[in-house]
């Protein structure tokens, strides 16, 4: 069984299995497999909640593997991250688009 602890250690929780998938495929097959077991799913972030959002005996799925850009459109200036990116990591990820 796996443990999770929150950053404040506040919340403790034992999910049957935690996840890092790094690619939609992977990403699609953790789900598949918590539906054919009928386990629920939580994603966790960075762990900073002070609340139970992670607290699961099922599948938690951790998504730093889907850090980054995923899209940025020049004539809007809109960007699209990807799921686990750090709010930190923003500013360097936009430099190249001068939007930072």
């Amino acid at each position: 069984m796996s443990t999770f602890k929150n950053f404040a250690r506040t919340v403790v929780a034992h999910p049957a299995a935690i996840r890092s998938p790094r690619s939609i495929a992977e990403l699609a097959q953790v789900l598949e497999q918590a539906a054919d077991l009928e386990q629920p799913v939580r994603t966790v972030g960075a762990g900073h909640s002070f609340t139970p959002l992670a607290d699961t005996e099922g599948i938690l799925l951790n998504l730093d593997g889907f850090q980054g850009i995923e899209e940025v459109d020049a004539l809007t200036h809109e960007v699209t991250f990807r799921a686990g990116t750090r709010l930190w990591q923003i500013p360097a990820l936009l430099k190249p688009f001068n939007l930072a």
